[in-house]
């Protein structure tokens, strides 16, 4: 879109890797992240984590199509996309979310079905997702604030944990839920 939103334009059709596999899309997205200071940067988390939970509560151990092959890049206002490596891997699992820190746009956490996940420098170049946390977590958000960036993340169904750099997390204080989020 380069009109304010008034014209729309598919930017993702070529890229669906295996457009014949079950349950597994390049095409479902879960979460959209830009970085604040490069519009043209941006990830997207495949597989969509809101109706992922919602075939999960309502068929037990069901595998709907709407699961992800990871998270993918673009770094030219999605003309072209990669898929970036994740360890343990997040193909076949969803996201619901992606901060990008506002200081670091090549740092970010994703909230996803497969746990909380930091994209890290990789070993050799470029970049990998890490999980830094298991279990399903539902959100992330990031806030900047006399030069200090603390990620917040939801865990489902029990609290809110926190970090100042993404790798180490702990429970949030007193002030947010401690169970049921």
């Amino acid at each position: 879109c380069n009109d304010a939103g008034a014209n729309w334009q598919s930017t993702m059709d070529s890229f669906d890797n295996d457009p014949l596999a079950f349950a597994s899309t390049s095409q479902a997205c879960g979460a959209i992240a830009i970085a604040p200071n490069n519009a043209n940067r941006v990830y997207v988390g495949t597989g969509e984590g809101n109706t992922d939970s919602m075939f999960q509560q309502r068929i037990i151990n069901s595998l709907p199509a709407y699961r992800g092959i990871g998270p993918v890049i673009s770094n030219d206002g999605g003309q072209t996309w990669a898929v970036e490596n994740s360890e343990p891997p997040l193909a076949g699992f969803s996201f619901f979310e992606i901060a990008v820190d506002p200081a670091n746009p090549e740092h970010c956490v994703a909230a996803t079905t497969n746990g909380l996940y930091e994209r890290i420098a990789a070993p050799g170049g470029g970049f990998k997702w890490v999980r830094r946390r298991t279990g399903v977590h539902c959100s992330v958000v990031v806030a900047r604030a006399a030069g200090v960036t603390r990620f917040f993340a939801a865990v489902m169904n029990s609290r809110v944990v926190t970090s100042s750099n993404g790798t180490t997390w702990s429970t949030a204080g007193t002030e947010f839920p401690a169970a049921n989020v």
